[in-house]
C-alpha cells in the first residue's frame, strides 16, 4: 500500500513539474515578437519542439496521475 501511495505521489509531483516546464516554454515562445532573425527563428523552432515534447510528457504523466495508463504489468 505504501509503494502505491509513493508511486501516486511521485506521479503527482512529476505532472506538477511538467506543468511548470510547459508554462515556462510557452512564456519563452511568447517572448519572441516581431519578425525573427535567423537565430531567433532557430530558437523558436527548438522551443516549439521542446514544447511539443513537454506537452506529450505532461499528457502521459497526467494519465499516470489519474491511473489511466497501463503500467509495465499491463503490457
Amino acid at each position: 500500500m505504501n509503494a502505491e501511495r509513493d508511486r501516486a505521489a511521485a506521479n503527482e509531483e512529476r505532472a506538477r513539474r511538467l506543468e511548470e516546464v510547459v508554462d515556462a516554454l510557452e512564456s519563452l515562445r511568447s517572448g519572441l515578437a516581431g519578425t525573427p532573425d535567423f537565430d531567433e527563428a532557430r530558437l523558436d523552432a527548438h522551443l516549439k519542439t521542446a514544447l511539443g515534447s513537454a506537452r506529450a510528457a505532461l499528457s502521459l504523466a497526467t494519465g499516470l496521475r489519474r491511473g489511466d495508463a497501463a503500467g509495465p504489468e499491463g503490457h
